[in-house]
């Protein structure tokens, strides 16, 4: 395979509203469900590329949202034409995840209620046959070891992305000890602030960048900072302000981008300029 995606698959339940304020009522400007996660990430890179071969490795309950997300990946397959291999397990204990998700159009922002389950249990990471393996919220994948990582690592490319704002202290250690593995760790400014300790947006990039192979990618609507741990490079993004968007996956659609971009691209600077400007045009198709 060309790219394993491993990690999760979320069933989101998304609500459109406009000036969200807590302990008000909202009209809803729209509704739709969908898969999230994973399937952001599929998406992308399909629409980058529709001749990659990608691999999916997750898991999801055995349950009305597992036979969804089945169904979703069997559509997404036959209407792209695309080359999936999947490796979903179901799960009799654990339910499919699922959120429900505000997205702010009138500000750009989103907020997500999580109702974790299947996938932060999952035991499939055995897919090492592809030239680049990314990690999908590595932070709620309960199994992820160092040993699993040094295996992936000898025939694949890793790169991580994060999920949450704040961690404990035994997972801090835990995604500092595994970041060591990683050769790309791909990161908002919030989860890199909880990781690494750090206040000041370029030390995020710094310490992160002492614990990964090549870069941390530390991402905001506004700039980008890279760094190798020894370097920062700051990149200030054309952020679209003024119009009204439903941001959900940006950051999905972003690590997609640098993805594809690195496989034939050595360029960190040209793959997070592209990156960048690929999440926007997205958003702005979505939102047309």
């Amino acid at each position: 395979m060309d790219i394993a995606i491993i990690g999760n698959i979320i069933i989101d339940h998304v609500y459109l509203v406009a000036n969200f304020q807590e302990g008000a009522s909202h009209p809803a400007l729209g509704k739709y469900k969908t898969v999230g996660a994973i399937a952001n990430v599929l998406e992308a890179l399909t629409r980058l590329n529709p001749a990659l071969k990608i691999g999916i490795s997750s898991s999801i309950g055995n349950d009305t949202e597992g036979r969804y997300a089945k169904s979703w990946f069997k559509n997404f397959q036959v209407l792209n034409n695309t080359k999936l291999v999947l490796d979903v397990q179901v799960s009799n204990r654990d339910p499919t995840s699922q959120a429900l998700i505000i997205c702010d159009t009138e500000r750009n922002l989103r907020s997500s209620i999580v109702q974790w389950g299947a996938c932060t249990e999952m035991t499939n990471f055995d897919e090492t046959s592809a030239k680049w393996c990314h990690i999908m919220y590595a932070d709620k994948l309960k199994n992820l070891d160092i040993e699993i990582l040094k295996k992936i690592k000898k025939t694949s490319i890793i790169s991580m992305d994060f999920c949450l704002e704040s961690h404990t202290d035994e997972e801090i250690e835990k995604m500092k000890n595994i970041l060591k593995y990683v050769d790309y760790a791909i990161m908002s400014i919030e989860e890199a602030g909880s990781i690494s300790g750090q206040s000041q947006n370029c030390l995020k990039a710094k310490k992160i960048g002492q614990l990964v192979e090549k870069y941390a990618i530390i991402h905001s609507p506004r700039r980008i900072y890279i760094s190798d741990g020894a370097e920062i490079i700051e990149y200030e993004t054309d952020h679209i302000e003024e119009k009204k968007l439903n941001v959900l996956g940006a950051g999905d659609i972003f690590a997609a981008s640098v993805i594809s971009h690195a496989l034939d691209n050595d360029n960190i600077m040209d793959t997070v300029r592209f990156a960048h400007q690929f999440t926007t045009q997205q958003l702005m198709e979505r939102n047309a």
